[in-house]
């Protein structure tokens, strides 16, 4: 009886010693691997992406994306959180979880960079090709819902402005936004307001090159360039907002409900999640049929809740002059 209880404890500690084994410290060398975008995991490579991100220890490192490269000054983690700064003073948060980080981009989850560790398990992650993701859209038949219905009247070449809140769970964070774009450029400018700090930041595409600026400074920084055409087919699918209704307008499985928010009633068509990586999506027309908010639900980053402000063609092209702006 003794010897059987000390073998079950010596089992115990041996098990006990492999679980701590696997946990994987936030040092060390990423490599890029997928990437999520419109709600589809797709593979890396077929969108002609490579990027390496190493994270030294004692809190700097280094990130390569494509043919440019740029010092990581700082980076901290908390939990599974994490926090990183470059050394042109642009920042982005990202989650680890066991030997993958996935980097939010462009802080709106519109781009979510998928890194791994060389001995990370990935047999939970299953990322698409371009073609597989193509097959998936071309397999859908004509959906019927009101979503459809409102992306079907959003012409990108003619030129679409968006105007909407967003409250953030993940970051406890309220940001606007004021988007427009238009034969193939796109702005958009975010005001982030975290507790007491309030901050405001652009994000512009033009001619395959995207710009961080400062409008009220009139610089800008050459964040990097692309041909890829999961960006340049429709720019418009940067802005978070537009690529759930884009993600979300093709598919015929949704769900009918009534919901209240702020005491009025409204019709929600619910999208669930198609997978562990992917987000409920819930969007809310009043009795004129026009959409008023979106609400999100990510396994992993909580609640976004949107408020829409305008959705409508009156897209101010002086926005996309940068002939005023010194660019590095």
């Amino acid at each position: 009886m003794k010897k059987t209880l000390w073998s079950l404890l010596l089992i115990l500690a041996l098990c006990l010693g492999c679980a701590q084994a696997e946990a994987l410290p936030p040092e060390g060398e990423y490599t890029v691997f997928a990437v999520e975008v419109e709600g589809y995991l797709v593979q890396s490579d077929t969108m002609g992406l490579a990027s390496v991100l190493r994270l030294d220890a004692g809190g700097t490192g280094y990130m390569t994306f494509n043919e440019d490269g740029m010092d990581i000054t700082q980076w901290s983690a908390e939990g599974a959180a994490l926090s990183i700064t470059m050394a042109d003073g642009g920042s982005a948060g990202a989650t680890l979880d066991q030997g993958v980080l996935a980097l939010d981009l462009y802080g709106d989850g519109s781009m979510v960079l998928y890194f791994a560790l060389p001995q990370a398990d990935l047999s939970a992650y299953h990322p698409m090709t371009l073609a597989e993701v193509q097959a998936q859209l071309q397999a859908a038949n004509t959906p019927t819902s009101q979503l459809y219905g409102l992306f079907l009247t959003l012409d990108t070449d003619a030129g679409v402005h968006l105007r909407y809140d967003v409250d953030l769970e993940y970051m406890n964070a309220h940001q606007s936004y004021d988007v427009h774009s238009k034969g193939g450029v796109y702005y958009s400018h975010r005001t982030s307001r975290v507790s007491s700090l309030e901050g405001g930041s652009v994000t512009f595409f033009k001619d395959g090159a995207a710009y961080n600026l400062d409008p009220e400074k009139h610089t800008g920084t050459l964040v990097t360039t692309t041909s890829s055409s999961v960006i340049t087919e429709n720019v418009l699918r940067m802005d978070r907002f537009y690529a759930a209704i884009s993600a979300n307008a093709s598919k015929t499985a949704y769900q009918q409900e009534t919901r209240e928010v702020d005491g009025v009633a409204y019709a929600v068509e619910v999208f669930p999640a198609q997978n562990e990586y992917e987000s409920d999506a819930a969007f809310y027309f009043d009795e004129a049929g026009n959409l008023r908010f979106y609400q999100e639900i990510n396994p992993t980053l909580g609640e976004s809740f949107y408020t829409l402000l305008a959705l409508d063609g009156a897209v101010d092209e002086g926005l996309f002059d940068l002939s005023g702006y010194t660019i590095q």
